[in-house]
């Protein structure tokens, strides 16, 4: 009988937490603004075939995610990701994929 109650204490007390918790998630969400990174940065500029950090370059992939070299033992990438060739004008990134 101690051991049931323990349980339904248990329970309830693992839902009472759950309420609060889900209680206090904002209703009105707004997305975040997105952070610009190396790896990200096709997606941001869809006009861009190839982008560089100062460090390592990338360009569009056949895949979801782009191809990038590494980085060099002693370089240090800089804050902003800057392009270095976009695609033709009039045409969709996805005819620019090699």
């Amino acid at each position: 009988m101690t051991f049931r109650l323990r349980n339904i204490a248990s329970v309830m007390s693992l839902g009472l937490f759950v309420t609060l918790t889900s209680a206090q998630q904002p209703t009105d969400m707004q997305p975040v603004p997105q952070e610009v990174d190396i790896f990200n940065y096709g997606e941001v500029d869809k006009t861009c075939t190839s982008w560089t950090d100062g460090c390592r370059n990338c360009s569009r992939g056949t895949g979801q995610f782009p191809v990038c070299g590494n980085i060099g033992i002693a370089c240090q990438p800089q804050d902003k990701v800057t392009c270095f060739d976009r695609a033709p004008a009039g045409t969709k990134p996805e005819e620019t994929k090699q």
